[in-house]
């Protein structure tokens, strides 16, 4: 859970132990929510992966022509 402390520790996610159930051998699930600061650096990261791959994408067709 390296990562998910890193993330919690900047204020990204929070994260907390849920209720022990019968399902998973008498084990707490844990659960994750994204904050709204996390929420935005993903919807940034996300058009910067878009951007990248519609450049890739454009300068594969250009040297098909």
């Amino acid at each position: 859970y390296v990562t998910l402390r890193r993330l919690e520790k900047r204020g990204l996610v929070t994260s907390w132990m849920g209720e022990p159930t019968g399902e998973r051998g008498g084990k707490a699930r844990r659960c994750v929510r994204v904050e709204a600061e996390g929420v935005a650096l993903l919807r940034e990261s996300r058009l910067a992966m878009e951007r990248m791959w519609g450049d890739l994408d454009a300068g594969i067709v250009e040297r098909a022509r």
